[in-house]
């Protein structure tokens, strides 16, 4: 691994250190991660990406506050990031201060207004709001987004401003493209979840762990997940993420 080779190179690089907790977390290996993002920001505590990635692995343990502490740094130190921002608005969506996190989204759109994860992000803001017009109207302006991406957004507003049946259409030609495009498991769930259908959105969140996509790294604090939480799965869930 080339972050390996580094650390056995330079010991005190710290971006390597930062690197290698990124890679921990993609792993949901989260108390490695925020040891390799301390020892980065040890060696350099200036260094921006570490505090946000550092903010961003807080945030995904339920560590709210501390999350944003380490993300208003992040930004400090660099303030025209967008990813920054967007990671700040993360944050407020999992604290469920939607009114915040769409300002916040709306205030990347105005300096970056082509900025991919600034324009899903606030049609994700809108939905959760229950603002589903305003959110397709959004999904629709999204640059370069895959046509399964698309689809897969469109089926999750529908199911969840009750246009059930379009949703379905959608979510099952969805699942028979499946094998033969990559699409998201986690995105999957989530629309079983949010048609009701939890023994399917569980199928879909328990394969995805076995694989660790990123997209589940947010179950223990993201509002997608709260239809699932009474489910007595859900802590197979957490375990399996080792959040439990």
């Amino acid at each position: 691994m080339a972050v390996q080779r580094a650390l056995a190179l330079d010991p005190a690089l710290a971006e390597a250190h930062a690197s290698m907790g990124r890679i921990d977390a993609y792993d949901y290996e989260w108390l490695a991660s925020l040891q390799e993002y301390r020892t980065a920001l040890a060696l350099k505590p200036a260094y921006a990406t570490a505090h946000q990635w550092y903010g961003e692995s807080l945030a995904v343990l339920g560590k709210l506050r501390e999350a944003q502490a380490k993300l208003d740094t992040a930004l400090e130190l660099d303030p025209a990031s967008s990813i920054i921002k967007i990671s700040r608005a993360s944050v407020l969506v999992s604290a469920r201060d939607y009114e915040g996190a769409l300002a916040q989204y709306k205030k990347v759109r105005e300096v970056d207004p082509g900025f991919k994860p600034g324009q899903a992000g606030l049609a994700y803001a809108y939905v959760l709001q229950g603002k589903y017009a305003e959110a397709l109207a959004e999904l629709d302006k999204i640059p370069e987004i895959t046509d399964i991406g698309l689809q897969s957004y469109r089926a999750w507003i529908y199911a969840l401003s009750g246009r059930r049946a379009e949703s379905l259409e959608l979510v099952q030609g969805l699942e028979e493209r499946f094998p033969r495009e990559y699409h998201s498991r986690v995105g999957l769930g989530r629309l079983w979840l949010a048609l009701n259908d939890k023994d399917r959105a569980f199928a879909h969140f328990m394969k995805a762990c076995e694989v660790r996509e990123v997209g589940l790294s947010g179950v223990k604090v993201s509002p997608i997940f709260d239809a699932a939480r009474a489910d007595p799965r859900f802590k197979d869930l957490l375990r399996c993420v080792h959040l439990e």
